[in-house]
């Protein structure tokens, strides 16, 4: 954690609070989505249901406001409209998310790299000719490639880790027994 915090958080630290952010809004837009999608789907078995559940209530109130009749299909077609863009916003988010996360490791990668040719400008001649130069060019390139490429799996296990925690909440909200009963 100490190398993470000297190399990444410390000299990015506007780009890891993106990152943190784009995240944090990428799972919780997921978790809307796929709640927006459960009165849709109840809409598909029983469409009378659609109207007297809370968010078809609300969707129809929204609707009202802005003049238009709500009806079973205007209101399933707003929600389907609105769980579009938020299936959208999230996969923007989760793209503004990995994209900060390789231009963190393109950096460090490129600095690792810059610093690895240095000490190889500075070695002595004898230990390096002695080498291949397929060799001394592996020697330059494979820990930088290694960091980025570090940097890069531990941005999708975080994203990946904040996901699955909000998910856990919303199905913990929608129906804690079945989750614990399905988590067993």
């Amino acid at each position: 954690m100490a190398f993470y915090w000297r190399v990444v958080l410390r000299p990015y630290p506007r780009q890891c609070l993106a990152i943190l952010l784009f995240m944090v809004v990428g799972a919780l837009l997921d978790a809307v989505t796929i709640g927006l999608a459960i009165p849709l789907i109840d809409a598909i078995v029983a469409p009378q249901r659609l109207v007297d559940s809370q968010v078809g209530a609300m969707a129809a109130h929204a609707l009202k406001a802005m003049g238009v009749l709500p009806t079973v299909h205007t209101v399933s077609f707003a929600l389907l409209g609105l769980t579009s863009l938020l299936f959208m916003l999230c996969s923007a988010s989760r793209v503004l998310n990995q994209c900060f996360t390789a231009a963190i490791a393109v950096r460090l990668r490129r600095r690792v790299k810059t610093a690895m040719f240095e000490k190889f400008l500075r070695a002595g001649y004898e230990p390096v000719s002695r080498r291949a130069r397929g060799a001394i060019v592996n020697d330059i390139n494979a820990p930088g490639e290694s960091f980025g490429g570090a940097i890069t799996q531990l941005g999708a296990f975080l994203t990946g880790i904040v996901t699955s925690a909000v998910m856990v909440a919303l199905l913990l909200c929608l129906s804690w027994w079945a989750t614990l009963l399905i988590g067993v």
